[in-house]
């Protein structure tokens, strides 16, 4: 899908967006302040930011049609990180990635001869990204045999995976002080063990996908570590389904059995 070409003609265009007042209204509150005075001095920076922005979008646009009780606008300035994070199963994930990396290419095209401001054109690619999702009907993709409903998300996954987790970490002697229902939270769990506290970071990744941890969000942990004077910990997990059809596709789904694998408990320590 050539989705460089098309966001280029909407962006030279802008009269063709169809323009959504829900994101407009969060916008102006959560980036607009931001994007002047920080954005403009750093167009690298402003060109991933804008497919940052119409990922998010995409990512709604999806989650409206597959899970829409758990849809919400969180598109801010905070959530703006150097790696792209959805609530996605993968091959929707990945058709997040392939829009953005064309968002890229049409906005550094479309700054090389256009005037713009860098707000509208930040809130543009919001729309932008809502359009095209719509349009090619995103959320239809689907892995064969398999709905779109019936593909756990990754924060299923990571809800589901908890139980087994929590229950790891009583067989290795620790005791869970805390746990953190968000996926995309900084610290996973709160352990303690001999006096000791521990923040750990889980990655639960379908099998044969290996759990990987983003730096930036290492060092998060290891800051909130350092300030609380406990020690930082990575987990990865994978899960793979006992029913052949299911794995055999690299998915997970909301119900069954499955085999849960985990890795050493690993210290960050630099």
């Amino acid at each position: 899908m050539n989705y460089e070409k098309e966001i280029l003609e909407l962006l030279l265009n802008p009269a063709k967006i169809n323009r959504l007042s829900r994101y407009e209204k969060t916008f102006e509150y959560n980036v607009a302040p931001f994007v002047r005075e920080v954005m403009t001095n750093d167009k690298t920076y402003f060109i991933e930011t804008a497919a940052y922005l119409l990922g998010k979008a995409v990512e709604i646009a999806i989650l409206e049609k597959i899970r829409p009780e758990i849809t919400r606008v969180w598109l801010s300035y905070d959530e703006i990180s150097e790696y792209i994070v959805t609530n996605l199963p993968d091959h929707l994930h990945e058709l997040v990635l392939e829009m953005m990396d064309g968002c890229e290419n049409a906005v550094e095209a479309f700054m090389l001869n256009e005037t713009y401001d860098v707000a509208k054109l930040l809130m543009d690619v919001q729309f932008i990204g809502e359009s095209l999702t719509k349009k090619y009907k995103l959320y239809d993709v689907l892995v064969p045999g398999f709905t779109n409903k019936e593909i756990a998300t990754p924060q299923e996954i990571y809800s589901f995976a908890s139980n087994f987790i929590m229950t790891h970490f009583g067989n290795l002697g620790y005791k869970c002080i805390d746990f953190n229902p968000n996926m995309n939270g900084v610290v996973s769990y709160v352990l303690e063990k001999d006096g000791q506290t521990f923040y750990v970071l889980t990655n639960v990744q379908v099998d044969p996908k290996e759990a990987k941890f983003q730096r930036y969000k290492m060092h998060a942990i290891k800051k909130a570590a350092e300030e609380n004077n406990a020690k930082p910990l990575l987990l990865g997990v994978q899960i793979k389904s006992k029913d052949e059809r299911v794995s055999s596709a690299n998915v997970a789904v909301n119900r069954g059995e499955y085999f849960i694998r985990t890795t050493e408990m690993i210290e960050i320590v630099k």
